[in-house]
């Protein structure tokens, strides 16, 4: 563990290769491993009483190299990650019944005996998340950029919650607007929003190109819910994913900044909350 004395820590590990890699030189490194997928209590798993699958931080991270030396820090149940920036390349076979979304752009989808292939790819993220299951909804819109170019959104909703599809549509619209405007411009094709199960203890977490949600069973447009959720997670793929600071150490300043935004957001478009309570969440 480079950075705290934990003895007890089997998050980090270390690799040492057979040769040194000298400035200027590549190396490829293979990594075979299995993961048993856990039920979900904190991200990432299965959601109890649902074929309900996400996954993430589910692969083998490298540590950032810069100035000079490696930071790998720890798993905190409680932070997210600091990772460098790659170029993401992923198969994912799954029964036929089952849908699948991902950080990224479906390249390729076929048919492969009782399953699907699908293939993703994304370059320039430092972070890379998934789901797959078998009854969700899916709707897709084009955002236009000010250049005219769009911006595929991906919606994936829980049957008992269709009638969210408009509203979370518009607040991820709403809130590319405002910070192409005022920010800068998205730089992927893709955005993919996911409303996961009440079961499932993933809901409210960002992704490079990917967010998950969540919503109770009724909630008027007023309580600003769950539109602040999602405005603010298009924000955080500015900041935690673009600007990229390390959450292990200076968490305030991408939650800072997107929390702020999204008071901003909801001002320009929504207007004031007018009413609080919580039914069925």
């Amino acid at each position: 563990q480079p950075e705290i004395d934990n003895p007890f820590d089997s998050t980090v590990a270390r690799v040492m290769l057979e040769r040194k890699v000298k400035p200027g030189d590549s190396v490829k490194v293979y990594v075979n491993y299995k993961m048993k997928i856990p039920r979900s209590v904190r991200r990432l798993g299965y959601a109890g009483g649902r074929n309900f699958f996400f996954l993430c931080q589910w692969y083998p991270k490298l540590g950032v190299f810069e100035n000079g030396k490696w930071t790998a820090s720890q798993y905190h149940p409680y932070l997210n990650f600091y990772s460098d920036f790659g170029n993401y390349d992923i198969t994912i076979e799954s029964p036929k019944e089952y849908s699948v979304g991902s950080s990224g752009a479906l390249f390729s989808k076929e048919e492969k005996g009782k399953g699907i292939i699908w293939r993703y790819r994304q370059k320039g993220v430092h972070d890379f998340a998934w789901f797959a299951t078998d009854d969700i909804l899916q709707k897709q819109k084009i955002f236009k950029r000010g250049d005219g170019s769009g911006i595929i959104i991906n919606a994936f909703v829980q049957p008992e919650r269709e009638r969210y599809f408009d509203r979370y549509f518009a607040a991820v619209e709403n809130s590319l607007s405002f910070l192409e405007k005022n920010i800068g411009v998205y730089p992927y094709k893709t955005l993919t929003l996911v409303d996961v199960p009440r079961s499932s203890a993933a809901a409210d977490m960002e992704f490079p190109g990917l967010f998950t949600v969540s919503a109770d069973l009724f909630s008027p447009v007023k309580t600003h819910q769950p539109e602040a959720m999602v405005i603010k997670q298009v924000a955080q793929q500015y900041f935690y994913g673009i600007a990229a600071n390390n959450e292990v150490y200076e968490a305030w300043l991408d939650e800072g900044f997107s929390t702020y935004l999204t008071e901003k957001i909801l001002s320009e478009f929504y207007g004031k909350e007018m009413v609080t309570f919580k039914l069925a969440g």
